[in-house]
């Protein structure tokens, strides 16, 4: 009988950047309809929601029901994301293990088209997803784009004031 074994996936600041800042702004827009497709108006890219949760519930049951992962140090593996309509390669590391939970580590993200065994044999992937980025941006697009808004707003209430105020002048 095989022992219960718990599989949890978190991810690398790293690799949330690569999802968020390297792919979508290579492959925006996957359909111009599409409702979840807003953009910055400052940088004109989208702000599209990172799958976290997508990606964290399908890896661990797929780990769970294929053996031969369950015992690597490190695997990689294709995961097609519909938001993008693109396959993408989830670098994958065994984290520690407690009790029965096995922790896993999605180290660095890339769509499928831009891996190759090469890349991987030479070590480029390997450096690519172990490099750590310093000054990753710490705040949430959400709060971003609140702040933006808010800011929008009194800019809008400043102009209307200060039309008002040249048309009591000139009247």
């Amino acid at each position: 009988m095989e022992d219960l074994v718990i599989h949890k996936v978190a991810f690398t600041e790293e690799s949330v950047f690569d999802y968020e800042h390297g792919i979508i702004t290579r492959t925006y827009p996957a359909e111009e309809n599409d409702t979840d497709w807003r953009l910055d108006d400052k940088n004109d890219i989208p702000l599209v929601r990172f799958p976290k949760g997508e990606i964290k519930e399908e890896l661990e049951e797929y780990i769970q029901h294929h053996s031969r992962y369950k015992h690597s140090y490190y695997f990689r593996v294709r995961w097609f994301c519909e938001k993008l309509n693109r396959e993408l390669m989830l670098f994958v590391k065994r984290g520690v293990r407690i009790s029965i939970m096995q922790n896993w580590t999605v180290m660095g993200i890339c769509t499928a088209a831009d891996w190759t065994e090469d890349l991987e044999e030479d070590g480029h992937m390997r450096a690519w997803y172990e490099t750590k980025i310093n000054n990753l941006p710490d705040t949430d697009w959400v709060q971003e784009e609140r702040i933006r808004k808010e800011m929008a707003e009194e800019e809008r209430l400043k102009d209307e004031k200060e039309r008002r105020r040249h048309e009591r002048l000139f009247a």
